[in-house]
């Protein structure tokens, strides 16, 4: 059977909703790829041109993340298998 990654992948380029498909990953693998902990301190709302925005509800997490946003980054491109985001702005 062949594989229908690379078309699928290729069809959604085209159709200009790759990136949509690939932030919309991002969003709901937040919790997995951050931890139950942090997961539940904060909500990942939306990506655009690579600026992942992150609600934080508190300002003692939000400056705990700001430290590990290089760590954040690297996991969540690992996870995608790309580099999806570039920083992350945590509000």
């Amino acid at each position: 059977m062949k594989h229908i990654a690379k078309p699928l992948k290729d069809s959604l380029k085209k159709a200009g909703l790759y990136q949509s498909v690939k932030s919309i990953r991002v969003l709901d693998a937040w919790p997995t790829i951050v931890g139950k902990k942090i997961a539940s301190k904060t909500e990942a709302k939306s990506i655009k041109k690579g600026l992942l925005f992150v609600k934080v509800f508190n300002s003692t997490w939000r400056q705990e993340l700001q430290l590990q946003q290089k760590k954040i980054i690297k996991k969540i491109n690992n996870e995608m298998e790309e580099n999806i985001v570039r920083e992350i702005k945590f509000k």
